[in-house]
C-alpha cells in the first residue's frame, strides 16, 4: 500500500515539478532574480490550483489534485505564449534546482522531457504580442458639433453626449 501510495504521489508531483523548473527557466532566460522567478512560477501554478480547490468541500483534496491538473494545462501552454522556449526554459530550469540540490543536471533528459510534452497543433501560430493602438483614447477624439469632446452613444456625428 504504501509503495502505491509513494508512486501515485510521485506521479502527481512530476507536473507540478516540471511547471516550477519550467517557470523558473523561464525566468532565468529573461535575467530575473533567481528568487523572483521562483516565486512567480510558484504562483503561476499555486493561485489557480487554489482556485479551483475553493469551489469544493474537500478542499485539500481538490488541491492535490488540482496542482497537478494545472501543471499539466499551463505546460502545454508554454509553447502557446512563449514559442520555442520550453526545452530551454526546461533545461535552465532544471539545471538549476538540480545544482541548487548538489546534483549534477542531465541535459539529455530534460531534452527528452520537453518531446513527450505536447507541441502547438499543425496550422496553430503562437499567441502575437499587442501592437499599440493608434486610435485616440477614449475621450480625446475630435470635439462634436457641441464642442464638447467627449464619448457619444453609437459614435456617429450628431448623436448627443453621454
Amino acid at each position: 500500500m504504501t509503495r502505491r501510495l509513494l508512486a501515485l504521489l510521485a506521479l502527481l508531483a512530476s507536473p507540478v515539478a516540471l511547471l516550477a523548473a519550467c517557470g523558473l527557466g523561464l525566468g532565468l532566460l529573461r535575467a530575473a532574480p533567481p528568487g523572483m522567478a521562483t516565486m512567480v512560477a510558484g504562483l503561476a501554478l499555486f493561485l489557480p490550483a487554489a482556485g479551483l480547490a475553493s469551489m469544493v468541500k474537500d478542499r485539500v483534496l481538490a488541491l492535490a489534485l488540482a496542482l497537478p491538473l494545472v501543471g499539466l494545462v499551463e505546460l502545454a501552454l508554454v509553447p502557446v505564449y512563449f514559442p520555442g522556449e520550453r526545452a530551454m526554459a526546461l533545461a535552465a530550469g532544471v539545471g538549476t534546482l538540480a545544482a541548487a540540490l548538489g546534483q549534477e543536471p542531465a541535459p539529455a533528459a530534460t531534452a527528452r522531457l520537453d518531446t513527450w510534452l505536447p507541441a502547438l497543433p499543425a496550422g496553430r501560430s503562437p499567441v502575437q504580442p499587442a501592437s499599440p493602438s493608434r486610435a485616440a483614447p477614449p475621450g480625446q477624439g475630435r470635439p462634436g458639433p457641441a464642442g464638447g469632446g467627449g464619448a457619444r452613444r453609437g459614435g456617429r456625428p450628431g448623436d448627443p453626449p453621454l
